[in-house]
């Protein structure tokens, strides 16, 4: 029995992961994780679906990565790339690890420690993920539940491998899954007026990819399921980041905002905070029926601050009991 094998097999989580097949990341693999998307665009999608569902080792510890985002390092493909100012953490590698130009590591960052992947072309942000040798499950890019060290072993799914590796030869690939376009957006709250922010570019790994199992974000909250009548304000406020993402996902830096859906939206709204921003949004429309999406600082100043009123903190609440269930027994 291999490292791999013998991980799954006594781990909390043994009866599902008994469905996949691992194997340890090659050169090669690393290679194409380091390549420049710049050259080869697909790597936005194909890095992530490759990366799902890996397993990262570290002495006794072991961490299933459910869900992953990338980021460029390239400030012109990425709104949202690592920063490089002087004396700030960084991600970026700069001697070979084990694998190659490979790096696994906390991240400091303004709102905690995160856990990603980092290469020379980009960083990969874990944002689901759950221990192996223990029941945890960590639903949010703030992360604490696994330590990495220069010696981490990294397994890839083998079926995220082979869902990859089509995409390498498809430069003009769109997405990274097979999945409903919202779930494959970045769990951002900033710069919704470039049109990297609505990349379909987040994968999942294969155990995990049900929806009721995907981290919510301000793109899907108003699509989870409740119990209640109506819709929370919070969701009210999702529905504007819905409406918005679709039209950006079809018609790129020519997409509009219908003044019609802004009224809409608003009127669904109970006299709160949430009704506030949207009247200032419906206030850009002047005379207008639309207004273009990208480029659009004056409605990105509104969307920004609609995004930090949105919680999503109880919707994964729910959902981590649910994968705990779901993965462990």
């Amino acid at each position: 029995m291999t490292l791999i094998e013998h991980i799954k097999a006594i781990s909390e989580a043994a009866k599902i992961l008994s469905t996949t097949r691992h194997s340890e990341l090659t050169e090669q693999q690393c290679n194409i994780l380091n390549q420049d998307w710049l050259q080869y665009p697909q790597l936005r999608y194909c890095g992530s679906q490759l990366l799902a569902g890996s397993i990262l080792v570290q002495d006794q510890a072991a961490i299933l990565l459910n869900t992953i985002e990338p980021y460029s390092r390239d400030s012109l493909l990425d709104a949202h790339y690592e920063r490089r100012s002087s004396g700030s953490a960084s991600s970026f590698p700069s001697v070979p690890s084990q694998y190659g130009y490979l790096s696994i590591l906390l991240l400091s960052t303004a709102d905690g420690d995160k856990l990603v992947i980092g290469t020379r072309a980009c960083n990969f942000l874990i944002i689901s993920s759950i221990r192996l040798n223990k029941q945890s499950v960590n639903l949010d890019p703030v992360a604490s539940h696994f330590m990495s060290t220069k010696s981490t072993k990294v397994f890839l799914d083998i079926h995220s491998i082979d869902l990859a590796m089509p995409l390498l030869n498809g430069p003009s690939v769109r997405c990274s899954q097979s999945m409903p376009s919202l779930y494959q957006l970045k769990q951002v709250r900033s710069k919704f007026d470039h049109t990297s922010t609505y990349t379909m570019c987040r994968a999942s790994s294969a155990v995990a990819s049900s929806l009721e199992l995907q981290p919510s974000s301000i793109w899907t909250l108003s699509d989870q399921d409740s119990n209640n009548a109506g819709m929370s304000q919070e969701k009210v406020g999702s529905l504007m980041f819905r409406t918005i993402a679709i039209q950006v996902i079809n018609d790129g830096e020519n997409a509009v905002l219908q003044h019609k859906d802004v009224k809409r939206i608003t009127t669904l709204t109970k006299d709160s905070i949430i009704t506030a921003i949207l009247n200032k949004i419906n206030l850009l429309f002047a005379e207008e029926q639309a207004i273009t999406i990208i480029g659009n600082r004056a409605l990105n100043n509104q969307l920004v601050d609609l995004a930090h009123r949105i919680s999503n903190k109880r919707e994964n609440d729910k959902k981590i009991d649910l994968i705990k269930n779901t993965m462990y027994c």
